[in-house]
């Protein structure tokens, strides 16, 4: 679970690191060819990671609680696998569209 949190922050940093990039150098090519595409990226890895630590969070605590046989958590602890498989897979799908979108037609 703490991986996720890692990630989610190699994310921050790498969209930290393209904004940086941007004010630094200011040169239009390199802003939709490169730093934008990072941008992307690097909000879909950090969306995505902080989205599945948050639920992993919350079931944690749940089970702690001993609430993890109450209807609300019961039902996301049995989703909790398919809602990481959506949410990694639709954003990255679309994630991938806005980037080859960036690369070859900008």
């Amino acid at each position: 679970m703490n991986r996720k949190l890692i990630f989610s922050l190699a994310g921050l940093l790498i969209m930290i690191g393209a904004v940086v990039s941007i004010c630094y150098d200011n040169d239009q090519e390199k802003l939709l060819k490169i730093n934008i595409p990072l941008i992307v990226f690097g909000s879909y890895f950090m969306g995505t990671f902080l989205v599945s630590y948050i639920f992993d969070r919350i079931i944690t605590g749940a089970r702690e609680k001993g609430l993890h046989m109450v209807n609300p958590y019961q039902l996301l602890i049995r989703i909790n696998p398919y809602i990481n498989w959506f949410v990694f897979g639709f954003f990255g799908f679309i994630c991938t569209l806005t980037i080859l979108l960036l690369l070859f037609v900008a």
